[in-house]
């Protein structure tokens, strides 16, 4: 049983659904990109994929969630849907509640840092603990996006708010070059320390860490060995991650595979599944 726990869809009507990135810059792979939430469907009964945690576009909607919670109405029995939200801004709690209790959203992400938007030294500042705190509250899970050189403001949050599960988006993009040990990532793996943290592997890390000196397969058994298995998940990031070829989700979901190849049975499980259903129990009832 697999469950993507990071793909992203695109709405063909941009009146229902107006282009308004975070940022004020759309990120590039989404330009000119269909992906509807019937094409993610059709992807994944090809693919083989039983379930998806959609995360909102933020570089292409900002923090309007109005499609992923739509289409998360509209297919319940396959998809969950993380919201995006910026918890500086001066409703932030009234739209966090809004989100998750009125629309159904099962998780929040936090875009502190990509291609297109970055700079994340407000994201440990005091002033947002009541943001952290109702999150913690209503058992909402947070998906935190940011720069490597901000992996540590992610451990003093967790740190802080240690019932609130935070799960770090595609590894915060982690240097992946330097060999099995990753030494260089060490930040990443230093958040170890702290129970309520998860991490998010896709296949842009898992494509990254084709080097002369490293394999993806020596990549996922680094993290296992520090983090254990059942705090690791899988996320195609789809279609950001290639959107194109013959077959591209199918293709990003044989490389999750490959990339677990040397992993026990137990331990491909809960990266393919366990982990994010232990993360949203909604999940469970999808399988």
């Amino acid at each position: 049983m697999i469950v993507d726990s990071h793909p992203h869809i695109l709405a063909e009507d941009t009146v229902k659904y107006p282009i308004d990135p975070i940022g004020g810059v759309r990120s590039t792979w989404s330009v000119g990109v269909s992906f509807t939430v019937e094409e993610l469907l059709a992807h994944m009964d090809e693919a083989q994929v039983a379930a998806a945690t959609i995360v909102q576009a933020s570089t292409v909607y900002g923090n309007d969630n109005s499609y992923v919670a739509d289409s998360v109405s509209r297919y319940p029995e396959r998809f969950i849907g993380v919201g995006g939200i910026d918890p500086r801004l001066p409703d932030a709690l009234t739209r966090l509640d809004y989100w998750v209790r009125n629309r159904g959203l099962a998780g929040m992400r936090i875009f502190a840092g990509g291609s297109t938007f970055g700079g994340a030294a407000w994201l440990d500042d005091p002033a947002l603990n009541a943001f952290w705190d109702l999150a913690t509250s209503l058992k909402v899970p947070l998906h935190l996006q940011v720069r490597f050189e901000d992996t540590a403001r992610a451990g003093a949050i967790a740190a802080a708010h240690p019932n609130l599960p935070i799960v770090l988006d595609t590894l915060a993009l982690m240097p992946v070059d330097d060999g099995p040990r990753f030494g260089s990532a060490q930040p990443v793996f230093d958040l170890a320390r702290y129970p309520n943290v998860l991490l998010k592997v896709t296949n842009l890390n898992l494509e990254a860490a084709v080097t002369p000196r490293s394999t993806p397969q020596a990549l996922i058994a680094a993290l296992i060995g520090v983090f254990g298995a059942r705090r690791i998940m899988w996320g195609s990031n789809f279609p950001n991650t290639r959107p194109s070829g013959e077959a591209p989700y199918a293709a990003l979901v044989d490389e999750a595979q490959s990339a677990l190849r040397e992993c026990s049975l137990e331990e491909r499980n809960w990266i393919l599944a366990g982990t994010a259903c232990a993360c949203y129990p909604r999940l469970k009832g999808l399988l």
